[in-house]
């Protein structure tokens, strides 16, 4: 294990080497194979519990990320194929293209395979030396991926590129990344993180060294689950005919009997690395409820600047 990040169990130690017909070696280490991928992970979660699905996969995503800078690496390559999935617990992959990150920024260039077109930042498109906010953007960029693809406008884009992608493409998703607007989205938590992909771009141009070297996982974290938004899904479930207690909080359906007190505990059973539950309490969650339903649709803000008028983490 590196440090507390999960990745696949080595079987070989790097002395499989291959000869290419240039006739270049190639080492290799050869890892543990772990066929679940996250996005049939957290469609299977979603089939059982939509609240408890996404949170899952945040947390466990953001902790991945956040685990493996602690490190001192930058991954440079993070995508949805970078995280498998074993015994619910989300392992982190691709890491050949990682590199050690240098108190000095610009002194970062990118080693090892191109970054994913798919995920990337505006700014490693552009050519920018990668930082460890890239990977927090693409780590964001794949959570929008695995919660509403149909949404994201370029991996039509991407998913028909082969080989080495003309520059007029690579143009046209740099457009379609400044562009992006939480008004894209139908779902909250996709709403949210549009927002904080918009305020981690503007922090790279306003603090690079923030940027790259204090980046606010737990500040990110809970601005995508506590966040007034949760409120207005507990709201909608409750019109749609979901049946709610009030000394349980919501079921879900005749199923799955779940109660949200007692997903809380199932969370906090499944998160690796003693990564603390952030859900509220059921009371908190009236309460929130009853707020909401006083506030306008205006506390979900574009891409530019923060999502809600009273909160910042950067």
């Amino acid at each position: 294990m590196l440090g507390n990040v999960l990745h696949p169990r080595l079987i070989y130690d790097g002395n499989y080497i291959i000869k290419c017909e240039d006739g270049q070696q190639l080492q290799y280490l050869v890892y543990e194979y772990i066929p679940m991928d996250v996005e049939e992970f957290y469609q299977i979660q979603l089939s059982i519990n939509e609240i408890q699905a996404k949170d899952n996969c945040i947390k466990q995503m953001l902790t991945s990320v956040k685990e493996f800078h602690r490190l001192g690496f930058i991954h440079q390559n993070i995508k949805p194929s970078s995280f498998k999935v074993k015994d619910e617990l989300l392992y982190l992959l691709g890491m050949s293209s990682s590199r050690k990150s240098t108190k000095t920024p610009y002194q970062n260039s990118i080693t090892g395979k191109i970054p994913s077109l798919l995920t990337q930042s505006i700014f490693v498109a552009k050519d920018l030396p990668p930082l460890k906010g890239d990977d927090l953007i693409s780590c964001l960029y794949s959570i929008l991926i695995i919660f509403e693809p149909q949404n994201v406008s370029w991996v039509d884009i991407c998913s028909k590129i082969q080989d080495q992608p003309s520059i007029e493409k690579q143009e046209q998703i740099i457009r379609l990344k400044e562009n992006l607007n939480s008004s894209d989205f139908e779902d909250y938590y996709c709403q949210i993180i549009v927002a904080l992909i918009g305020e981690l771009q503007d922090l790279r141009q306003q603090d690079v060294q923030k940027y790259s070297e204090a980046l606010n996982f737990e500040g990110i974290q809970s601005r995508i689950l506590n966040m007034d938004h949760r409120s207005k899904v507990y709201i909608e479930q409750e019109q749609s005919g979901s049946q709610y207690d009030k000394n349980q909080g919501f079921s879900f359906n005749s199923a799955n009997q779940n109660t949200l007190k007692q997903q809380d505990e199932i969370n906090e059973y499944q998160l690796p690395y003693n990564v603390s539950s952030q859900l509220r309490t059921d009371s908190s969650r009236q309460k929130q409820n009853r707020k909401y339903q006083q506030q306008s649709a205006q506390n979900v803000r574009p891409v530019q600047g923060n999502c809600c008028q009273k909160c910042t983490i950067f």
